[in-house]
């Protein structure tokens, strides 16, 4: 348990095998970092803006059910789970459940060939391919790693030096979900 009170750090505690230097794995909250990530990508160029459509970003894939609708999609609409694809997790019959997501070659090829079940920027759904998505756009558009972008331009200036993220959105990944690791005080700082 970590509170902040004031911009200051007022209690720490740690509990069964916890310390104050052990990596936490951050699920889904991974993707807070990759919308931060998003952010800083736009405010230096590197993505002219949220209004970008997201298949632009990809001209080698050839897209599966690449309808009109699906061309409209932007970063904005991934960065608030707003895509129209069909990968809502509270769906259990979502042809792009995560399981299926995890156990295929290419997880940004699976998002974009995902049916719509929805117009871009309709109803919200929880959706791992869209932060997935993101992060192969940063990637692409700053020729740098997920993991060295954001240790760069997010935890170097957050004096965060102990991190593991190992982004690899294929089924090399399906036990870690390209998710961050970080100590407690990190994501405390990062919160803040």
């Amino acid at each position: 348990i970590l509170i902040l009170k004031d911009g200051k750090l007022v209690f720490e505690e740690y509990f069964y095998e916890h310390t104050i230097n052990k990596l936490h794995e951050l699920r889904s909250a991974t993707k807070s970092f990759v919308s931060a990530l998003t952010g800083i990508a736009i405010d230096k160029g590197f993505i002219k803006s949220k209004n970008e459509t997201i298949l632009s970003f990809f001209p080698e894939y050839t897209i599966a059910n690449n309808f009109e609708e699906k061309k409209k999609i932007t970063i904005e609409n991934l960065l608030s789970n707003q895509s129209g694809l069909d990968c809502d997790v509270s769906n259990p019959n979502s042809v792009g459940n995560e399981t299926t997501m995890n156990n295929s070659d290419d997880w940004v090829q699976f998002t974009l060939d995902l049916p719509m079940t929805e117009s871009a920027g309709g109803k919200g759904m929880y959706c791992s391919g869209n932060p997935i998505t993101l992060g192969k756009i940063i990637e692409k558009t700053t020729k740098q790693s997920l993991p060295e972008f954001a240790k760069e331009n997010l935890f170097h200036p957050l004096a965060i030096k102990s991190f593991v993220w190992n982004f690899k959105p294929d089924k090399s990944s399906v036990e870690t979900f390209c998710q961050v690791y970080l100590t407690s005080r990190a994501m405390a700082k990062f919160g803040l």
